[in-house]
């Protein structure tokens, strides 16, 4: 009987976009196909069934990212959720099941494969580098220990972990800042700076899991976001985002639950722009803090919490005045979640319209008399199609802020927002991103061209 084994499997949690390998090893079997099922962890479902011989050594590698690819996708309305929201498209958690197939093609199963922390594997609609094989998660995934105070068990979160966003492109310590700032941000804190618009939205995503290193079982994820607000360096509120389904978060329903994060809520957004009622209403605000906390003892009444996630500054940036409405852009990122940008400066669109029209006569032949009117159409349209297409720039840039929009030249999901404040599916048709610094070009602008997904309704004639 054969004895197979998965000698390497993906990082429980991966990137869809890259080699995601397995390998299976039995050297002692001839002639027997290995069997390799993808099994979906929420409806059990098997969607993908693969099978190949072993090589001379007794190794079969199965790469399962095109597999993967299939599961995931970008998510419609996530711009606009009010206050959570969840990865329903955006990952995918599954298992592995390994077996053999006989000459007579009865497959036998011998043994599921999980992950040694939360039993399944989980990926994402992002992307990794060519030449690598397994993604390093350790940014943005807490790695937690536990204690024991007075009785109770806590958590101990070793590294506050970054949001998952390419704009990491600027960051301080808590010392450096001189003006409104929380209490619990110390002198030695990383402090990620974004900016936006104030009638911007806007979105971050945090891995809603952790890295069990025997940990307790009561532990959720992440259990609330903390935003205070600012207004320089007086304060104006603090806002709290219980990470509960009632919000649009979850897995709890409350907050004393404390139920393990699987499937779509692996990964948890927050709105912190201006579809947040909270944060919207608050009109004086210069700038402020988001960061995400767990609970770090058994019972939340306790009072006990952990920050599991790096500060995120917001500066409130309107831009420069000038007689150009503005455009925010919004793309899936290298993570498959989503960033954003403001285009301020001008903005010019194109329509290209197609006709297909025929020559028809002008009078009715059949009539008793032959009459000519001047209104009566010659050569008639039957049928036309128009493509908009915008050419929109931004401000100055910052080495920083021109590197990042390299990712919105490569993504395949881009939205625009204009003044109107509804966000509309486009198409970039910029094909080449040039870098470009301070140092060799001076002051430096970006300008991005991209054609409407739908094309305008038109009439025939």
């Amino acid at each position: 009987m054969a004895n197979i084994i998965a000698t390497k499997t993906p990082e429980f949690v991966e990137q869809a976009y890259g080699k995601n390998i397995v390998t299976l090893y039995d050297l002692d079997e001839d002639g027997l196909r290995f069997v390799l099922r993808v099994r979906d962890e929420a409806t059990s479902e098997i969607v993908a069934d693969l099978r190949q011989y072993p090589n001379n050594a007794g190794y079969a590698h199965f790469d399962l990212q095109k597999i993967l690819q299939t599961q995931v996708s970008g998510k419609e309305d996530v711009e606009t959720t009010p206050y959570l929201s969840t990865a329903e498209t955006e990952e995918f958690s599954y298992e592995l099941l390994i077996g053999f197939e006989l000459g007579t093609g009865q497959v036998f199963i011998q043994s599921t494969v999980t992950t040694d922390e939360f039993g399944e594997f989980t990926v994402t609609n992002g992307r990794k580098a060519y030449d690598q094989l397994d993604w390093n998660l350790s940014d943005y995934v807490p790695i937690i220990t536990q204690g024991d105070l007075g009785g109770n068990p806590f958590t101990v979160i070793n590294n506050p972990v970054k949001a998952l966003t390419d704009r990491h492109t600027q960051s301080v310590l808590g010392s450096q800042i001189s003006d409104g700032k929380p209490t619990a941000l110390t002198d030695t804190a990383q402090v990620n700076i974004l900016w936006r618009n104030w009638d911007d939205d806007y979105t971050l995503t945090f891995a809603n899991k952790f890295i069990d290193e025997n940990a307790p079982d009561f532990f959720n994820g992440i259990d609330f976001f903390y935003v205070y607000l600012y207004n320089g360096s007086s304060f104006v509120n603090q806002v709290s985002f219980f990470n509960l389904v009632s919000q649009g978060g979850g897995p709890d329903v409350a907050p004393s639950d404390q139920l393990l994060p699987t499937g779509e809520y692996s990964y948890i957004t927050l709105q912190h722009g201006a579809s947040n009622p909270s944060i919207s209403a608050l009109n004086n605000v210069t700038h402020y803090y988001v960061a995400a906390f767990s609970y770090a003892i058994d019972d939340p009444a306790l009072g006990g919490q952990s920050r599991m996630s790096q500060w995120y500054r917001v500066n409130i940036d309107n831009g420069e005045c000038n007689d150009f409405d503005h455009v925010q852009v919004s793309w899936v990122n290298s993570f498959g979640f989503r960033d954003y940008f403001t285009f301020e400066k001008r903005q010019d669109l194109q329509i290209t319209t197609d006709r297909e029209t025929f020559r028809r006569e002008q009078s009715d032949w059949n009539g008793p008399s032959v009459t000519l009117n001047s209104y009566s159409r010659g050569l008639t349209t039957y049928g036309q199609l128009a493509e908009e297409e915008w050419q929109i720039n931004t401000r100055y840039l910052t080495d920083n802020e021109s590197e990042y929009l390299k990712n919105l030249y490569v993504s395949p999901d881009v939205r625009v927002r204009f003044s109107d404040g509804v966000w509309r599916p486009v198409v970039i048709t910029s094909n080449t991103w040039t870098r470009q610094t301070f140092r060799t070009d001076q002051m430096f602008q970006h300008q991005v061209t991209f054609k409407m997904a739908n094309q305008l309704n038109l009439q025939n004639g």
